[in-house]
């Protein structure tokens, strides 16, 4: 078989010849030491840069050089499992009679860093006939650490369960998988999960995204699969992740941090960050009715720095639970974007009552004619015709006193109330320019209004019902009436005939719910009553709600979030004397 390079030296013979650094630095439990050029590569002629004095090695890349010596002289046993393009790179690690050059292999790791090697060790994903020989080279190198009774931490080195190389400490990070993860079904990068010297899995920083949105590659495994995948790193932690692995955290935040910044108008909240529930609620979209809360808000004079305003909302406050996006509608303000949240986890968690506390000398609303707040309900959980008694109950004559008074504005051009919208009409939504000849006026009107996302119900999103109808205010026991009448009104619609669709009827049902909507139902009595006294304001949700499930307390975790790049440490100079 023609070989374009050879080797001289077997690997073992090599081993055999180098016992007395690999001792010296597994006894001293170093990582880095001063030797003779010729006790740490017997196999090299001696350099003339190192003649007559001593060298400094690196414990990490010496111990990587013996594996990639095993690798290639594995892979020489057969050159036709090597791309041909990787040729010119091994002859540089050869001598000029094309033999392999165990000091070479090792100044080619310290002169260009590792990268050459964890490029190289990528071959395993476009050709998997070279997936045995790393195995075996890591395999190789395992034993011998095993058999001397090596633990590589003593040494402040780490085993990358990604590459099978050996790092310093700094240069990598645990990395959270699950333990019984299987290989067959790969998905995965860890391929020397089962050549690793420690019980935790580490990770080369090279893999992590510097950004916090994944460093992706192709992996083509066999030629069965090509999917992108993203090692991600949690800066609260201190570990990476696959942002797919069978045991991924769901309480993990992959959203990269906008330092400041306000996010784009169109940023989809819902697409990046998890849903709020909680922990014995449904996970399913028909079990669970979620709410989106769009809050436009203002600064006050006092704010000096709107970024960290901005970032301590996405970061401290609502971690987790919402982002800030700009919004053109609002003059010298902003849009608090909410993540979809259950009704229970809303209330459990006291979360717009955690906003206000921390917020309140900084933002305003109620003041500013540009405000609103806009609550979404999804719409899976919703028959149509539940959806057509909510359009009626808000647009009807008869209740516009009502929805006046609890929204506290008037119609305007951006949540406009048209009494053509009756339970029926939702009916014709899906109505396009023909067959509309024998419709009536009203029905005609009534299409077009359903078209149109300025109404006080906007019927366009496709997996929302929108409620427009709200003044602005970070109050959150307004927020939370807001919230409570939504709620409210799904309930309502769904245990209610289109006969009674009035507000007195409303009124009677929530009021047979007092613990359920506190504020709402208080609101109602101020206003069926005429009651001069203030709405009660001293309280939060949580004394009114029960936080037992079977007995049980609810234990709701903090999300975490990745609010920072990952900052790789410098390792400590090591000077050639």
């Amino acid at each position: 078989m023609d070989r374009f390079f050879s080797v001289k030296y077997s690997t073992d013979y090599l081993l055999k010849n180098i016992q007395t650094p690999l001792k010296l630095f597994k006894n001293k439990k170093q990582v880095s030491k001063k030797f003779d050029f010729s006790d740490v590569f017997p196999t090299d002629p001696i350099i003339e840069d190192y003649k007559n004095q001593k060298m400094t090695v690196l414990c990490n890349h010496y111990l990587n050089a013996l594996k990639y010596y095993k690798i290639l002289e594995l892979i020489s046993e057969d050159t036709s499992t090597l791309s041909g393009r990787y040729n010119d790179h091994i002859l540089n690690l050869c001598n000029i009679k094309k033999e392999l050059s165990f000091f070479k292999i090792y100044d080619e790791l310290i002169g260009r860093n590792h990268n050459i090697f964890l490029r190289f060790n990528t071959v395993k994903f476009y050709n998997s006939n070279l997936l045995d020989i790393f195995f075996k080279a890591d395999k190789f190198i395992v034993d011998y650490l095993s058999k001397e009774k090596w633990t590589l931490t003593n040494n402040n080195l780490r085993h990358c369960v990604a590459t099978g190389f050996i790092f310093r400490k700094n240069d990598v990070v645990q990395l959270n998988v699950s333990r019984n993860y299987n290989l067959n079904n790969y998905k995965g990068l860890y391929h020397f999960r089962d050549y690793k010297l420690a019980q935790l899995d580490f990770i080369h920083t090279d893999y992590l995204n510097q950004n916090n949105e994944g460093s992706h590659y192709t992996i083509n495994w066999n030629n069965q699969l090509s999917d992108p995948y993203a090692v991600i790193y949690d800066s609260e932690l201190n570990f990476a992740q696959f942002d797919f692995d069978v045991n991924y955290d769901k309480n993990v935040v992959k959203l990269k941090t906008a330092n400041g910044h306000l996010r784009s108008y169109s940023f989809p909240v819902h697409h990046y960050l998890n849903k709020a529930m909680l922990p014995h609620e449904k996970k399913t979209e028909i079990d669970n009715l979620y709410f989106g809360i769009e809050l436009e808000v203002g600064y006050q004079r006092s704010v000096s720095n709107r970024r960290k305003l901005h970032q301590d909302i996405e970061e401290k406050f609502l971690k987790g639970l919402a982002i800030c996006k700009s919004d053109g509608s609002v003059s010298n303000g902003f849009e608090i974007n909410t993540v979809p949240m259950t009704f229970d986890f809303i209330k459990t968690t006291d979360v717009f009552f955690n906003l206000f506390n921390n917020t309140k000398n900084s933002l305003r609303s109620y003041n500013m004619r540009s405000t609103g707040i806009h609550v979404h309900v999804s719409k899976k959980p919703l028959s149509t015709l539940q959806i057509g008694k909510m359009l009626e109950f808000v647009n009807s004559s008869k209740n516009r006193n009502f929805i006046t008074e609890l929204s506290g504005r008037n119609p305007n051009n951006y949540c406009e109330i048209n009494d053509v919208l009756k339970t029926k009409s939702i009916h014709l939504k899906e109505y396009g320019t023909r067959g509309r000849e024998n419709l009536s006026q009203d029905e005609y009107r009534a299409i077009d209004k359903m078209n149109d996302k300025y109404q006080a119900v906007n019927l366009q999103h496709d997996e929302t019902v929108e409620f427009r109808i709200f003044k602005g205010n970070t109050k959150p026991q307004t927020i939370s009436r807001y919230i409570e009448f939504v709620h409210g009104l799904v309930m309502f619609s769904k245990n209610i005939s289109n006969q009674n669709l009035s507000y007195k009827d409303f009124i009677k049902y929530v009021g047979l719910n007092k613990n359920t909507y506190p504020f709402l139902n208080e609101f109602n009595e101020k206003f069926i009553g005429n009651e001069k006294t203030k709405l009660k304001e001293e309280y939060t949700y949580a004394p009114r709600i029960i936080k037992q499930n079977r007995g049980k307390e609810i234990k709701i975790e903090k999300p975490r979030i990745f609010t920072e790049s990952f900052k790789k440490k410098k390792p400590r100079k090591i000077i050639k004397r």
